[in-house]
C-alpha cells in the first residue's frame, strides 16, 4: 500500500515539474499577415500635417514669376514628386503620402489652376506610377504607366483627361522585360522598348508594324557586347520614333524607327542621344546630357548651341533637368551645382540662341536642385520644381516667358 501511494506521489511530482518547464518556453507567437487592404493607404483623408517648414527659397528665381503655395497638400499630407502642364491652366501635380516619417509609393494626382493661381480641390489615386507624363496628345488627354505592387512590373497605360479626370487604361500586363512606352500624338501607335529591342505596335500591342532588335555583332560577347535600342519619343508628326543604341557602358549613337518599319542610324553622332525638337532634333553629350546642337530630323543642316559645357567637366555638377518645347524654339537647361557654389541655374534657349539664366540661392545644409523642368502648350509660362532635400519640401515656380 504504501509502495502504491509512493509511486502515485512521484508520478504527481513528475507531472508538476514538466509542466513547469512547459511554461518556461512559451510558442513563437504568429507574425500577424499584412493584406492589400491592410497597407492599403486612403489619399482621400487627411491626416497628419507636413512638419513645417519654409517652402520659400531666400531669393525667389524669377521676381515676376510666384512660388505655389502648398498648403492643400500639406493639410492632406501629401509630398510633391512630379509635375506636368497639361495645358495653358493645367498644371497636373504628382503627390505621395507622407505617413508615420514614411513616404508611401502609391501616387495621387492633384489639379493646379494656373490662371487663378490655386488647387481645385480635386484629386485621383492612381497607385504605383512607373513612369510620368511627357507628352500631351492630340486629344488633350496625358499618359501614366503603372506598376504591380507585388512584381513591380507594368501593369496598366493610363490615358487621363486633365478636366474631366476621366480615365482610360490599357492593359499592359504579359509584356515581358518592357522598359518603356511611348505612345504617338494621335494615340495610334505604341513604341515599346524591351530587353530585346523596340517594336512599333497599334495601341493594343498585338499588331505590330516595326521592329528594331537588339543583336549582338559578330564574333561577340553576347554578354558585353549586347547592342540594344531604346525609344527617346516620338517625331511630332508621328511618322516614327526617335532613340538611341545602347552598348554595355555608354552610347553609340542616335537612331530613327519609322512605322514602316525603315531604320536611320544617325551614327554621324558618335556617342550623343537626340531629343525631338520641333520638326528636328536635339543633339546631346549621352554622357553629361549637355545640349551641344540642333540637325533637321535626318540628321543633316548641324547647328552648334551656345551652352557653356566647361562646368559639367570635373564631374561636380550635372546636368538636373532638360526639355525642349514642343514646337521646338525654346529650350530649358536646369544644372545641378556642386555645394560650394553659390547658386544653382537654369538657361533659357530661343530659337537655339541664349535667353537669360535663373537662378536659386544655395540653402540650407543639402544643395537645392531643378530635378523638373516643363513649358505650358503655348510656350508662354515655363515651370520648374526643386527637389526635396532634408530641411526643404519641393517647390515649383511658375515663371512667365518674356
Amino acid at each position: 500500500m504504501n509502495k502504491a501511494i509512493s509511486f502515485v506521489l512521484s508520478l504527481l511530482l513528475l507531472m508538476g515539474m514538466t509542466s513547469c518547464k512547459s511554461e518556461e518556453t512559451p510558442l513563437q507567437p504568429e507574425l500577424p499577415i499584412e493584406t492589400e487592404e491592410e497597407t492599403e493607404i486612403e489619399v482621400l483623408t487627411p491626416t497628419s500635417p507636413l512638419p513645417s517648414l519654409d517652402p520659400v527659397p531666400d531669393d525667389p528665381v524669377d521676381p515676376s514669376g510666384y512660388i505655389i503655395d502648398n498648403t492643400l497638400l500639406q493639410e492632406h499630407s501629401q509630398a510633391i514628386e512630379q509635375i506636368w502642364p497639361a495645358s495653358e491652366d493645367r498644371l497636373l501635380v504628382f503627390t505621395s503620402t507622407l505617413s508615420g516619417g514614411y513616404i508611401s509609393e502609391q501616387i495621387s494626382l492633384y489639379i493646379y489652376d494656373l490662371e487663378n493661381h490655386t488647387f481645385t480641390g480635386d484629386h485621383i489615386s492612381l497607385g504605383l506610377v512607373g513612369q510620368y507624363p511627357h507628352a500631351i496628345f492630340d486629344d488633350g488627354t496625358v499618359m501614366v504607366l503603372t506598376r504591380n505592387t507585388e512584381t513591380y512590373e507594368y501593369e496598366n497605360m493610363i490615358f487621363i483627361d486633365p478636366y474631366a479626370l476621366t480615365f482610360e487604361k490599357h492593359s499592359l500586363s504579359g509584356i515581358a522585360d518592357l522598359r518603356t512606352v511611348h505612345v504617338s500624338p494621335d494615340k495610334r501607335y505604341a513604341a515599346l522598348s524591351t530587353q530585346q529591342g523596340v517594336r512599333i505596335t497599334d495601341l493594343t500591342m498585338q499588331n505590330i508594324m516595326a521592329v528594331y532588335p537588339g543583336y549582338v555583332p559578330e564574333g561577340g560577347d553576347p554578354d558585353l557586347d549586347y547592342i540594344l535600342p531604346i525609344v527617346t519619343d516620338w517625331l511630332p508628326d508621328g511618322s516614327g520614333v526617335v532613340g538611341k543604341v545602347l552598348g554595355w557602358e555608354w552610347v553609340y549613337h542616335p537612331f530613327l524607327l519609322a512605322v514602316d518599319g525603315t531604320v536611320t542610324l544617325l551614327d554621324t553622332y558618335e556617342g550623343k542621344s537626340a531629343l525631338p525638337r520641333g520638326d528636328g532634333l536635339l543633339i546631346c553629350d549621352s554622357m553629361t546630357q549637355a545640349p551641344e546642337g540642333c540637325c533637321a530630323a535626318d540628321g543633316s543642316n548641324y547647328q552648334p548651341l551656345e551652352f557653356d559645357a566647361s562646368m559639367l567637366e570635373d564631374g561636380s555638377a550635372y546636368i538636373s533637368a532638360l526639355r525642349a518645347h514642343a514646337d521646338g524654339d525654346l529650350l530649358v537647361v536646369a544644372t545641378a551645382m556642386p555645394f560650394d557654389e553659390t547658386v544653382s541655374r537654369v538657361d533659357l534657349f530661343r530659337d537655339g540662341d541664349f535667353l537669360r539664366t535663373l537662378s536659386i540661392p544655395q540653402t540650407g545644409t543639402t544643395p537645392i536642385t531643378f530635378d523638373s523642368a516643363a513649358f505650358t502648350p503655348d510656350g508662354t509660362t515655363l515651370l520648374l520644381m526643386t527637389g526635396a532635400t532634408v530641411d526643404r519640401p519641393c517647390t515649383v515656380h511658375v515663371i512667365p516667358i518674356e
